[in-house]
């Protein structure tokens, strides 16, 4: 149990150090920005993904405002046309 223990503490460790090397930022400028072209069609791409999300959840939405009027409509029907077989449970 001891061994196991001192492997899991080592490997822990191990893990911390690994961990703290890789979330260090770069301390050298060895990265380029991309050009201008580049730039427009990056975000032209982004502009589209926005667009296309934007439609489907306008459409999710608009289903679910649609279900919830036909809903109402069924109710307001039914409290019109059978106002008698309401029953209160107050």
């Amino acid at each position: 149990m001891n061994r196991l223990a001192r492997r899991w503490k080592n490997h822990s460790d191990n893990n911390l150090n690994d961990v703290d090397e890789n979330l260090s930022l770069p301390t050298s400028s060895g990265f380029q920005p991309i050009d201008t072209g580049e730039q427009e069609e990056l975000v032209r791409s982004l502009v589209r993904s926005q667009a296309r999300q934007s439609r489907f959840w306008r459409r999710v939405f608009a289903g679910l405002l649609c279900c919830f009027v036909a809903f109402l409509i069924f109710s307001i029907h039914g409290q019109t046309t059978m106002p008698w077989e309401l029953v209160c449970y107050c």
